[in-house]
């Protein structure tokens, strides 16, 4: 199963730094970008430290403003920005790098093809299997 996809977010013209949204709202192309922040969060959050992850993961996983964010964590709005930012970055140079996110989209695209190719062809087996292994990731 071949499958080319691009995985360049300079395409969105885009770069790091809060990009997916505007005053707390998603901009038409930013819900895209946000959902990949959230994949590439899960893929490389660990990575971050424990601040980091945590901000990150209230900001894209939890929908809180910065304003919100700020006020649990006790800090400034600005260094919650500043935060994603930095954190934004390190999640684009790791991907970069190492592809995991770009490998794991290409997988579910290679089994939702097989998923519809056997449900025409009424291969229920098969098709139980891909779905199984749509599940996994």
């Amino acid at each position: 199963c071949i499958v080319e996809h691009k995985y360049h977010f300079a395409g969105f013209g885009v770069e790091p730094g809060l990009g997916a949204r505007h005053h707390g709202n998603l901009q038409p192309r930013g819900l895209h970008l946000q959902m990949e922040f959230v994949l590439l969060l899960d893929c490389y959050g660990e990575l971050l430290t424990d601040r980091q992850r945590n901000i990150a993961e209230l900001y894209y996983n939890e929908d809180l403003s910065l304003s919100e964010i700020a006020q649990l964590e006790g800090i400034t709005r600005q260094a919650v920005s500043d935060s994603l930012k930095h954190s934004e970055l390190m999640l684009l140079q790791t991907e970069q790098k190492l592809g995991m996110a770009q490998r794991l989209r290409c997988v579910r695209t290679c089994l939702e093809q097989i998923l519809a190719s056997c449900q025409t062809k009424n291969i229920s087996e098969i098709s139980e299997l891909a779905e199984s292994g749509l599940q996994l990731l």
